[in-house]
């Protein structure tokens, strides 16, 4: 067949021409926790990763895949205060239960391009670009959404505090915030020139005081907020997570992965050695993300584990759909190989589930029906150790699988 053979030279000539090393990523960025999306009893119970979920159940954490939802990127996800965790997908809002199963939200209105969400105690909150092209602010239930909020303007970001509902959008060199109340209705709106070759804003929020993130062309991100019509310039650095405050009162920031507090909005920087990605609080919880996981945040700094990632296991493809199983299993190989590859080492797999049939299911062959399969064989010039070693055949596997992956995605297309 035509797309096996273009496949197989692909990846022959990819793996034959290209220096192909052990610290090589499979799908790019290194696996990252991004957020908690929910929390049992103080502590984290689903984690977002920069490629999917992670959920805690009594057997450990298992992977949550993206073809649950279909999409293959980051995506905003939180959760009902004491429901339901809630998707945000480029259709619309998914939702997954206690087991792991992902569904549609029941509510048809529920569809759209989902760009943030956001959970205080007064409910969970999403910002969406809806079929016509306005951009709305929903509150978001289990059965239902509401629609608190709906403006022709092109709002880029949305952050969710206890006492307002932040919204920040940049527009011919101004930024603009306007604050919401949780019924949608406006408490204050302002703008501000920026610095030149601003290219994008985020919302962030500490306690009652909402900041403002700011990209410019050189990708230098500047920290700081608006007051009375001005910017006013806080922070600058090549990476700024937060800042955040947490149940005390006591303000954090991260500069160039670097540990600070930030009371007072002055940064006094921590000797903590952990490299640090984001600061934030959800309802009770304050914690850190870190290169390996989830870490607690407390006055005196990082307390203890939240989650790691070296704890994630496979999806539990039994509440996988069958039609997106063969798909959810090509996802997880690839983020395996992206674990190890940053010095991961995830848990033992079943026994039952192999590289060989996965790679199989991903270039076509069909076991059951008897035929002939491609042979592993020592010697090539794409060995990376010797013969018999799992290390020979780790990055072809990866790049057959990320092949099989993009023609599945390519064929999906087509059918639709």
């Amino acid at each position: 067949m035509e797309w096996v053979t273009r496949i197989g030279c692909a990846v022959a000539f990819t793996c034959c021409t290209l220096a192909v090393r052990e610290t090589a990523l499979a799908h790019g960025d290194p696996p990252q926790a991004l957020s908690v999306v929910a929390t049992d009893r103080g502590e984290a119970s689903v984690v977002r990763l920069n490629e999917g979920l992670a959920r805690r159940s009594s057997q450990g954490w298992h992977y949550l895949c993206p073809a649950l939802w279909g999409d293959d990127a980051v995506v905003p996800a939180d959760s009902l205060p004491g429901g339901p965790v809630v998707i945000g997908a480029s259709s619309g809002l998914f939702v997954a239960d206690d087991s792991g199963t992902v569904t549609r939200h029941p509510d048809p209105a529920a569809e759209g391009r989902v760009i943030a969400l956001g959970a205080a105690a007064s409910g969970l909150f999403a910002l969406r670009v809806a079929a016509d092209g306005r951009h709305q602010v929903l509150r978001v239930e289990a059965e239902r959404i509401e629609t608190i909020f709906s403006t022709a303007d092109v709002w880029g970001d949305m952050a969710v505090g206890e006492d307002f509902i932040e919204l920040v959008r940049l527009q011919a060199g101004r930024v603009h915030e306007q604050r919401l109340n949780a019924a949608g209705e406006v408490l204050q709106q302002g703008d501000a020139e920026l610095p030149p070759g601003s290219s994008a804003v985020f919302a962030r929020m500490a306690g009652d005081q909402a900041y403002v993130v700011v990209l410019s062309s050189s990708a230098l991100l500047e920290l700081g907020r608006v007051e009375q019509g001005a910017w006013v310039s806080l922070q600058k650095a090549i990476t700024i997570s937060g800042p955040t405050q947490i149940a005390d009162g006591g303000r954090f920031i991260a500069l160039d992965n670097a540990l600070a507090r930030f009371d007072e909005e002055r940064a006094l920087p921590l000797e903590e050695p952990a490299r640090i990605t984001c600061l934030r609080r959800r309802l009770d919880l304050d914690y850190a993300c870190s290169d390996d996981g989830l870490r607690r945040l407390q006055r005196e700094g990082l307390a203890e584990s939240l989650f790691e990632l070296q704890a994630l296991q496979e999806p539990d493809l039994e509440a996988v759909p069958e039609a997106e199983r063969l798909s959810c299993e090509l996802q997880w190989r690839r983020y395996e190989i992206d674990l190890r590859a940053a010095g991961i080492e995830p848990p033992a797999i079943d026994a039952g589930v192999t590289d060989a049939s996965v790679a199989d299911a991903a270039i076509g062959v069909d076991r059951d029906a008897g035929e002939d399969r491609p042979r592993r064989r020592g010697g090539g010039g794409c060995d990376l150790a010797g013969p018999g070693s799992r290390a020979q055949w780790r990055w072809p596997r990866g790049l057959v699988l990320a092949a099989g992956l993009a023609w599945l995605r390519r064929r999906a297309r087509r059918r639709r």
